[in-house]
């Protein structure tokens, strides 16, 4: 994107007047057909995308956004930047992430081809070993002593090509005769780092909205501010304190109260002088 372009974008995204839909269209259309050259530039763009899907202001500047968004996976500037805007939640992009169990059992349901072992974390290959004679039978137990293979090496002769890495360890846990939790126990204590390569429908940020919602152009700037939920609420009473309140309860101990009617025995610390007033203290153990 040069310079000149990702200015007038940026100036004019937050700008919702009806004569300037045009001079938003032919940017965004110059801008489709302009390789970035780097990968921040290539997530800027990206994010003004998804801004301006957000906060449409006309149907063909809408047809324009969807278009960019579906295609940008596609890019070939992100395909040429793809390692740097990793983690980045964009399509197209890798997803690095110690997945729990259940999402981890959900994405190799989802995308098995997609979702492999970090590997890069020496650390976890350790751990692994330490799990490995677990998951094993017999035999493959006996073969694996035999060859004395270490960690990813004995898992990459023992998965075969057909499955990745990650989807042969979470098959293996699943078929373990034993229950839910001492499935999901295995798994975290390996604690596996996953990688799920862009895909096909694999999540990213870039399509995500909810397709029910009633669509509203805007013809003024959303707000800036926070809304005021209570306000909404017709709520009158005034915002509680979020401080804690300390209160002495026997020669060297103190109960905080919290806002919520919560209360906790604390030895008193040494800074709390008249345990009748607010400290900006958070007590340990108190949420």
């Amino acid at each position: 994107m040069s310079t000149k372009s990702r200015l007038a974008l940026k100036r004019l995204r937050s700008q919702f007047r009806q004569e300037l839909v045009q001079h938003k269209l032919a940017l965004l259309r110059q801008i489709s057909r302009v390789r970035l050259g780097s990968a921040r530039s290539v997530l800027r763009l990206h994010e003004f995308l998804c801004f301006m899907r957000a906060y449409p202001d006309g149907a063909q500047l809408l047809a324009q956004l969807l278009t960019m968004l579906a295609c940008f996976a596609a890019r070939a500037d992100l395909r040429a930047q793809r390692a740097r805007p990793a983690d980045s939640g964009s399509a197209g992009c890798a997803i690095h992430f110690r997945f729990f169990a259940g999402q981890a059992q959900w994405l190799a349901e989802q995308w098995p081809a997609y979702l492999r072992l970090d590997r890069s974390d020496a650390c976890m290959e350790k751990r692994f070993a330490r799990a490995l004679p677990s998951l094993l039978t017999p035999q493959e137990l006996q073969a694996l002593v035999e060859l004395k293979r270490p960690g990813y090496s004995a898992l990459d002769r023992l998965r075969g090509q057909r499955d990745t890495d990650a989807m042969f360890l979470l098959r293996r846990v699943t078929a373990m005769p034993a229950n839910g939790f001492t499935r999901e126990a295995s798994v975290d204590q390996i604690d596996a780092g996953f990688v799920l390569d862009p895909g096909p429908g694999t999540p990213s940020r870039t399509p995500a909205f909810f397709v029910g919602a009633p669509m509203v152009f805007r013809s003024s700037a959303p707000a800036a501010g926070r809304p005021e939920r209570r306000a909404a609420c017709g709520c009158t009473t005034p915002e509680p304190t979020s401080f804690w309140r300390a209160r002495r309860w026997s020669p060297g101990y103190v109960r905080w109260e919290a806002p919520s009617g919560n209360s906790l025995v604390r030895p008193q610390p040494a800074r709390i002088n008249n345990p009748g007033n607010r400290s900006w203290t958070r007590p340990s153990g108190l949420r």
